[in-house]
């Protein structure tokens, strides 16, 4: 398995998303349980050791894991897929969005917006500027 440069393997990522979810080990054994597949704590624990004789857990899993997550299966196994095209894309810097707290991310929001609306207040400043000068 070849892990980019920009790459988060997914025993990392499952482990990132697990703590910013402020999930222990058998709270998401038993929303994985809701999502109707069988698994205990242990099994997950291996997962997030990240042991490279483990291979990604079966898809059944990814599946309920993306939905206890909210998250696409892209963002989980994004080094075995390699989704990220560069450094330089602006969309792939925000792929790790979700491992922010609901709070976090409300602020993030409001902050976006105060921005878009602070350019668009100064796009119709600069309009009415122009129109005057006419």
């Amino acid at each position: 398995m070849k892990v980019g440069a920009t790459s988060t393997p997914f025993h990392i990522r499952l482990r990132e998303l697990r703590d910013a979810h402020r999930l222990s080990l058998r709270a998401l054994a038993a929303s994985l349980q809701d999502e109707g597949v069988s698994i205990t704590h242990t099994a997950i624990r291996k997962w997030e050791l990240g042991d490279e004789q483990n291979r990604p857990p079966k898809p059944e899993y990814i599946a309920a894991l993306c939905r206890v997550f909210n998250i696409l299966p892209s963002f989980l196994l994004e080094d075995i897929f390699d989704t990220k095209t560069s450094n330089k894309d602006r969309i792939s810097k925000w792929s790790d969005v979700d491992l922010l707290t609901e709070e976090e991310h409300e602020s993030l929001l409001n902050l976006k917006r105060l921005f878009l609306n602070g350019n668009n207040n100064q796009k119709t400043g600069q309009l009415i500027n122009e129109k005057g000068k006419h």
